[in-house]
This record gives structure tokens, C-alpha cells and sequence, in this order.
């Protein structure tokens, strides 16, 4: 499950539903939020689920909000969601050399994730092309 704070008093506002598997990671939006539960998503209003997010075949371990895009991660490959639909908008695979643990979005950056590896290489994409623009080397 996940809580949900009311940051100001930092007392718990809602708990969200119980799943199956451990929540590995969440995101939130507005009153969305997104918890990665084994290789699913759990699409839930404020604390109850309205949808899931599945295709992942790995755990996802890292996910990311962006606007309408919901972007997930797990040990090889990024999938953007459009999550207002439940549609997959496209896939990302990484290099094989590659362990994923850090995904982020740097400001002032339209359509672009880092991807932070074990390894110490970052990795720059566009979401929207589904390219590799630059490799930053560890």
C-alpha cells in the first residue's frame, strides 16, 4: 500500500489499497497516483485503483509524471504511458551494458529523460522519438 501526506501537518491523509506484491515505487499527480506493483501499474484517484498499466516484463522500479505522460522504467526498457487513455505510446530499450537506477527529467529539457546507470554512464532520450541523443560516459 502507500500513504498519502498532508505535507503542511505531516499527518496521513489517505491510505491506498492493499496489492498483491510490494510497491516498488510511485509518482503522483494532481489527484493521481501511480504505484509500480511487480511489472504493473497501479493507476489510482486520490487512493483507489481505476486502472492498471501492464506489458512491463521486468518489476517496474522507477517512475516519472509528465503531464498527461506517465513514463515507467524497470531493468531494461522505458514505456510512455499516455495514462488518461491506458495506452502504451511507445517503448524504449536500453543498451544491454546497461542497469537502470536513477530516472529523471531535467528542467527546461521538452521531451527528455536521463537515465542514471549503475555503471556511471547517463543516458539522454527523447520520449517522443524514442532516441538515444547522448551518452554522458561514468
Amino acid at each position: 500500500t502507500f500513504q498519502i501526506y498532508n505535507c503542511e501537518h505531516l499527518t496521513v491523509r489517505m491510505v491506498g489499497p492493499q496489492f498483491p506484491k510490494k510497491v516498488k515505487c510511485v509518482a503522483a499527480h494532481k489527484k493521481m497516483t501511480f504505484a509500480g506493483v511487480g511489472s504493473t501499474i497501479a493507476v489510482c484517484h486520490r487512493a483507489k485503483v481505476v486502472s492498471k498499466l501492464t506489458g512491463h516484463t521486468y518489476p517496474v522500479t522507477q517512475l516519472l509524471v509528465l503531464g498527461n505522460t506517465l513514463i515507467s522504467l524497470d531493468k531494461r526498457e522505458l514505456r510512455v504511458w499516455d495514462y488518461r487513455k491506458n495506452t502504451l505510446l511507445r517503448k524504449i530499450e536500453l543498451p544491454t551494458y546497461c542497469t537502470p537506477t536513477l530516472l529523471l527529467h531535467p528542467n527546461t529539457f521538452l521531451n527528455k529523460v536521463v537515465v542514471a546507470s549503475a555503471e556511471g554512464a547517463l543516458y539522454l532520450y527523447n520520449i517522443n522519438t524514442s532516441k538515444l541523443i547522448y551518452t554522458f560516459a561514468g
